[in-house]
């Protein structure tokens, strides 16, 4: 989808890459994000939506922690995902996420690998879709509204765009 006159996917690339030395990109369709030239992970367990995307970045990921961004966020924040490191570390967490008026942001949060994936893995094997129907069995520390909006004062970290009405709306700001 196109976002101000560039693949929105590569806007998000962009905004992140100072942050992490590997980026790489899951996708059941992989053809169609080569011109991004990074590396493609195709989902290893198919038809579970999200959580096979978060199944096979944590299994094939080259560090400890992943960030786990959706594509259609044009204004993820990198000010965020560091907040969400620093409490990773600074707190044992195994998943950092923040929350917004909505809920919780599975897909603007920070994952550690090793404890997180055991737990993804059985979510899938109880055919749990939901990518928070896990999070009982892991150390996670929710960042609340009130802590999330030091990094996001305007609430923009979280607006993704799924019609051609969130995709006008959102070129509008910024």
């Amino acid at each position: 989808m196109p976002f101000r006159g560039q693949p929105l996917i590569k806007r998000v690339v962009e905004r992140v890459s100072s942050l992490a030395k590997e980026i790489f990109i899951v996708a059941n369709e992989p053809g169609v994000y080569q011109f991004l030239k990074l590396p493609i992970l195709v989902d290893k367990v198919k038809g579970v939506g999200v959580m096979g995307g978060l199944f096979t970045a944590l299994s094939m990921a080259p560090s400890p922690y992943v960030a786990v961004l959706a594509c259609d966020l044009p204004y993820v924040n990198i000010d965020l995902i560091n907040a969400e490191f620093n409490l990773m570390q600074a707190e044992l967490a195994d998943v950092v996420i923040p929350e917004s008026k909505n809920g919780l942001e599975p897909l603007h949060a920070l994952y550690q690998c090793d404890t997180c994936l055991p737990q993804v893995q059985q979510a899938l094997a109880a055919n749990q879709k939901r990518l928070v129907s896990w999070l009982g069995h892991v150390r996670v520390r929710v960042m609340r509204p009130a802590e999330v909006a030091k990094f996001d004062p305007d609430g923009m970290a979280f607006i993704n765009i799924n019609t051609p009405e969130e995709l006008s709306r959102a070129e509008e700001m910024e």
